[in-house]
Formats: C-alpha cells, sequence, structure tokens
C-alpha cells in the first residue's frame, strides 16, 4: 500500500534561546517523563521539547538502556541550562540541553554504543554544518560523531552517556558566554509519564503542552551513522505532534490525506 500524500505545510518555529540575542526570541521549553519497564527492560522511549519542530529530542529503542539493579522505572529529562564556557573546537550555537535518563533513585542510566541511543538537536538559523558536543567536568567539551538529520539546521548523534549536550560550530563565535550553571539535580523530578514540567531552571519555560514518552514513533526514518543504523528526527518531530494530538498521532494540524473526506 502507498502511504497517503498529506498537502499541510510543517510550520518552523523561530528558534527559543534561554538567553536570546538582540532579537532572538527567548522561553525555551523543557521536557520531562517517567516511563515503567516493559518486561524488565527499558521501553521503546521518545521525549522532545515542545517547540515546532523541537530543539532537543531523545530517542531509545526497547531494550536499549542499560539498567542498574534495582531499577523500576525510568526518569527522563530535557532542560535548557546556561552554557559553562566555549569549547575549543568553536563556539556554541544556540541553547545548551541538559539531558538526563536514570532510574528511580536517581541512579544515571547508560547505553551501549551498539543501542544506538541517539540525541537530536536543533540550532538556530539555517546551519550547513554542526557538531554535537558534551560537556563534562573533567574533560570540558568533547566532540561526539554527529550526522545532518537532514530536517532545518537539525543534528543526531549516538551516545552512551547523558549530560550536558549543544550545538558547536567551528570558529570563534559573536560573543564569549561564560556563565556558571544553576544547580540542577542531577535526578530529574518525578513526574508520570507524559508530563511536560521538567527540572527547575530559573528563567525556563515550562512545556505547555505534554510531551511524547515511550509509545510508538509513528515510523521514524532510519539513517546511516558510523557503519550502523539510528533512530533519526521525523520530519516536523512526530513526538512534538503526537503531544499535541494524542488522539491522533499520525495526523498533522491542517493535514489531510489527499482524497479522504471532511468530518471522517
Amino acid at each position: 500500500m502507498t502511504p497517503p500524500l498529506y498537502d499541510g505545510v510543517i510550520v518552523v518555529e523561530p528558534y527559543r534561546y534561554l538567553v536570546p540575542p538582540p532579537g532572538g526570541r527567548g522561553g525555551p521549553l523543557s521536557a520531562s517523563a517517567t516511563e515503567a519497564l516493559d518486561h524488565g527492560a527499558s521501553p521503546l522511549t521518545a521525549i522532545a521539547t515542545g517547540e515546532q519542530p523541537p530543539q532537543a529530542q531523545i530517542f531509545a529503542t526497547p531494550g536499549a538502556l542499560t539498567l542498574p539493579a534495582g531499577t523500576s522505572s525510568i526518569r527522563l529529562s530535557i532542560a535548557p541550562i546556561p552554557a559553562e564556557g566555549q569549547p575549543a573546537d568553536g563556539h556554541i550555537v544556540g541553547n545548551v540541553y541538559r539531558i538526563l535518563v536514570t532510574n528511580q533513585n536517581g541512579v544515571r542510566i547508560t547505553a551501549p554504543a551498539a543501542q544506538k541511543v541517539t540525541v537530536v538537536l536543533r540550532g538556530p538559523g539555517s546551519l550547513a554544518t554542526a557538531t554535537i558536543e558534551r560537556f563534562t567536568p573533567a574533560g570540558g567539551w568533547q566532540a561526539i560523531e554527529t550526522q545532518d538529520a537532514g530536517f532545518g539546521s537539525t543534528f543526531l548523534a549516538v551516545v552512551t552517556e547523558f549530560g550536558d549536550f549543544a550545538l558547536v560550530v567551528a570558529g570563534p563565535g559573536p560573543t564569549a558566554v561564560i556563565s556558571a550553571p544553576p544547580s540542577v539535580s542531577a535526578a530529574p523530578q518525578a513526574s508520570t509519564a507524559g508530563a511536560s514540567a521538567g527540572p527547575t531552571v530559573p528563567g525556563v519555560a515550562a512545556s505547555a503542552s505534554p510531551t511524547g514518552s515511550g509509545g510508538p514513533t509513528g515510523g521514524l526514518p532510519i539513517g546511516p551513522i558510523g557503519g550502523a543504523v539510528v533512530v533519526v528526527l521525523a520530519a516536523a518531530g512526530l513526538v512534538a505532534l503526537r503531544a499535541r494530538h494524542p488522539r491522533h498521532p499520525t495526523r498533522y494540524r491542517g493535514a489531510r490525506p489527499r482524497g479522504e473526506r471532511k468530518g471522517r
């Protein structure tokens, strides 16, 4: 069967900055969710911030996460935070996002590289190239192998650990960003599945709509990276669309398959 064609146009809203530059938009969104285990293993996981399309996302296939002993549920959170310095190989564009995955006791969860757990970040403007980097207090900003997700300044990387991530572009930035991050607990706040409130970060707006959790990802496309395959960003951010239309996850507002009659 041929997939239906959609008449709707995907609207890309302006980038939301934690610290807006002149003329920039503020109010970036956070996301969080609590997932139950699926027969003792991690479930299919897909959460995203509430912008259109999302500015930060996590994807993990069933059983992809390495669970600490005693794990009964998984907590995920995404929140924009102030940058701590600049990487040596370039400058940060857009926000730094603290992306955490822990169990119910706040113990951090990891993932084997072979499982292709993916972080996706969207940057401002039209970026021809960028690299996702992760910050650690011991090693500073470190580059991760990055792939263009094929949709408007959006990039993805396979990760084995979680923490603070940002998009980095080579060369000096317009201004230096040197500020200490706020005190944010290593464990995300308790929430119910699909909850929208992320960790409390001063000056960060909470998402007005719930974000997707461990449900189907709507047939996300597959793309190559490092000789393997990873789940990549679906056009228009399927996770955010599912959150906005929870009863009809495959529909996009204003889009209707050709040939479908109104009122059906």
